[in-house]
This record gives C-alpha cells, sequence and structure tokens, in this order.
C-alpha cells in the first residue's frame, strides 16, 4: 500500500473510530456514599418523577382506555426498587403511583389526611430513610384538600361543633397554615391554595424540628426533601 492510500485509509477510519469511542465511553460515576453520588442519586429520582407526572397527564388526556392499557405493565414489573418517598394526603385522588405513574413497588407511599407530620408519620419517613435507604422525600399536597378546607370553615366557626378530638388534633397541625394564609388578606379558592402551599412548607419544618435522624440525613446530603402541589389539571407543581 503506498503512502497516499495508507493516508486516505486513516482519514476513512478516524470517524468510525470516534463514532465507537463515544459508544464505548464509561459513563462518568461518582464514589458511592460520596456528596457528589448522593445529589447524583436524588437528581435521577427527581426527574424520573417529574417524567412520570409527564406521563401521568398524557395518559390522562388519552382517557380512561390508556390508563387500563398500562396495567398489565404495571403487574409485570411489580418489583421494581423503590425510588422515592412520598407523604401525602389520605383523600382519594393523591395515589403517587398513579399521581408519578410509576409501578407498584416503586413509591415508598405515606397517606394521611392533609399530608401532616404526625408522630407516626415522621417515624415511617425515618423508616424509609434509615431502613431502605430512600434518598428522597416529597411532600405533596393538593388543591381542594378537604382537611385543609375543614381547618378553615373551622377557623370561621363553622362545623367547630362537630369535630372530633382526634379531629382536633388533626386540625391544630393544619391550622398554622390556615391562620398564617388568611394574614395574608387570601380570600375564597386563592385562600385554599394558599393555604395548602403553606400547610406543605409547615409539614417539611416539622418533619425536620421533630426528627433529628432526618434532619441530620438532610444536613449530610443523603436525602433531599422537596415540596410539591397537585393541581386540578393532574401536574404536579414544585414548590423547590
Amino acid at each position: 500500500m503506498g503512502r497516499l492510500s495508507r493516508i486516505l485509509a486513516v482519514l476513512i477510519l478516524l470517524p468510525v473510530a470516534a463514532v465507537w469511542a463515544k459508544k464505548t465511553a464509561a459513563p462518568v460515576e461518582f464514589k458511592a456514599g460520596t456528596p457528589e453520588a448522593a445529589k447524583a442519586q436524588q437528581d435521577l429520582v427527581l426527574s424520573t418523577l417529574v417524567k412520570g407526572n409527564s406521563e401521568f397527564r398524557k395518559a390522562q388526556a388519552a382517557g380512561p382506555k390508556s390508563h387500563a392499557t398500562k396495567a398489565p405493565q404495571a403487574k409485570a414489573a411489580s418489583k421494581l426498587p423503590l425510588r422515592a418517598m412520598v407523604l401525602t394526603c389520605a383523600d382519594s385522588p393523591m395515589d403517587a403511583e398513579r399521581i408519578f405513574h410509576a409501578h407498584p413497588g416503586e413509591i415508598f407511599s405515606v397517606r394521611v389526611a392533609g399530608n401532616v407530620a404526625s408522630p407516626d408519620v415522621v417515624a415511617s419517613l425515618e423508616y424509609g430513610a434509615h431502613e431502605l435507604n430512600l434518598p428522597v422525600l416529597v411532600v405533596l399536597g393538593h388543591q381542594s384538600c378537604r382537611a385543609v378546607e375543614t381547618c378553615l370553615a373551622n377557623l370561621a366557626g363553622e362545623n367547630s361543633d362537630r369535630v372530633t378530638v382526634n379531629g382536633q388534633a388533626l386540625l391544630d397541625r393544619l391550622e398554622p397554615a390556615c391562620t398564617d394564609a388568611k394574614k395574608d388578606g387570601f380570600k375564597g379558592d386563592a385562600l385554599l391554595q394558599a393555604a395548602v402551599t403553606d400547610n406543605v412548607k409547615n409539614t417539611i419544618r416539622s418533619i425536620l424540628e421533630e426528627s433529628p435522624e432526618l434532619w441530620q440525613l438532610q444536613h449530610q446530603g443523603k436525602l433531599r426533601v422537596v415540596g410539591a402541589v397537585y393541581t386540578k389539571s393532574g401536574e404536579v407543581k414544585w414548590l423547590e
């Protein structure tokens, strides 16, 4: 092979070699246990939740038939690993796996009226963070939350005589958010939405104040706590 032929061969093979190198190059990896690795994992979990909510809204727009076609896939993938903890309300629309288009077993879901941080709830989240090593906690409120509506009505003097002892304990946890929203001058539906958002922030604050263990994990970068609100359109609005 002459010199010119060798040069031409090299020029032809260079682009092929570049493509092969790009395909076989190892992805950037972080050493396990480092802050960089924890952040990368948390970013991946959150981006998966965002993408899942987008898929849920697409399926919702396509109608009931779309939801039905995905049920067998969900059953087949029931052994997928947990990705995140989601603390949300007990109201029927607040199914975290459905909202984030996740398969059964992908989300450690804790549900309680008003998504409040009662001792049992905090203990459940500590279990998820310590025993299951879940790197993300989402506190998810929602528009038209009935627990928050009840608290606002109670503050206005409505239905207060029908509140049980245990119900009052729940309302006591919701009251700071409702009171602050009223002080800010909101009225009607805007008052409810402001109280819902404030309640998510208060719940996050309560979790970290009442659990030194979760506070420490967050401080060390091993746990990311994020607030969000589920809207009537099916979209999750992130507060971070």
